[in-house]
């Protein structure tokens, strides 16, 4: 199966300001993984990069459940795509297993 990496260079793959309406976003360098989620410290402004010393930043911070930002989407989306996992144990014990998984509604 070939994957379009394409979610390296999307212009927003993390949803951060959303409903702020900001033109400009900077992250922080690093991402703090921390009890099970990803903090990532970022700046907005409603004005566009070479106007954003005129406007206001905005400091905040966004949550995501750690090990869930990463996204793999078929290069061709109208054929069926396969991901094979690593083989793991099924102790007798559980009840269940725990997917996550998110579909679009433009596939």
């Amino acid at each position: 199966v070939k994957y379009n990496m394409h979610w390296v260079y999307r212009k927003e793959p993390l949803k951060l300001g959303k409903g702020h309406k900001f033109k400009y976003i900077a992250t922080a360098a690093q991402i703090i993984s921390h009890n099970g989620y990803h903090w990532v410290y970022y700046t907005g402004n409603k004005r566009y990069h070479r106007e954003r010393w005129k406007g206001t930043e905005n400091i905040r911070l966004a949550r995501y459940p750690q090990d869930r930002i990463v996204a793999l989407i078929p290069r061709d989306r109208a054929e069926p795509a396969v991901v094979t996992t690593k083989t793991f144990v099924w102790l007798k014990t559980m009840m269940s297993l725990r997917v996550n998984i998110a579909m679009h509604t433009n596939t």
